[in-house]
């Protein structure tokens, strides 16, 4: 089993002399004796930059407002049979659903034998009816 590698001041010195000349991670860790990850997580604390250029930074936050944000999902009322709202919560077992029914786990046990599902119509493209999709997504996914 090897020791501990201990980062000292000459260690450190010596990252960011390679580090400037331009070395790869790998190429400074053996150097160093030590891995690639070893170095990439030094260089990361000690806030080392290797990224391109200001231009390059400047384009790629550009591009990145640029993107259009999906729209909010809006998603209706949940149905009256719904069991999520009604006396019958969770009593369908998780081999009994089907493709298009509600996969919200509302049984509350910690045997998985006694899982029990929603069960409901399931909202187009989620695996939960409406109720449960607004309990269980925020943001973009859901209102």
């Amino acid at each position: 089993m090897s020791t501990p590698f201990a980062w000292t001041e000459q260690h450190v010195q010596r990252l960011k002399t390679l580090f400037e000349a331009g070395q790869s991670c790998t190429q400074m860790g053996a150097d160093l004796g030590i891995s690639r990850s070893a170095v990439i997580g030094k260089i990361s604390r000690l806030g080392l930059n290797k990224g391109g250029s200001d231009a390059s930074r400047t384009r790629a936050a550009t591009i990145r407002q640029s993107r259009p944000k999906a729209a909010p999902r809006q998603i209706d009322a949940a149905p009256e049979d719904c069991p999520a709202v009604s006396v019958n919560v969770g009593h369908m077992a998780l081999v009994d659903l089907q493709k298009d029914q509600c996969r919200f786990e509302c049984s509350g046990q910690h045997n998985s034998e006694l899982f029990r599902f929603c069960g409901a119509a399931a909202l187009t493209g989620m695996p939960y009816c409406a109720a449960h999709a607004r309990l269980c997504y925020r943001g973009d996914r859901a209102a």
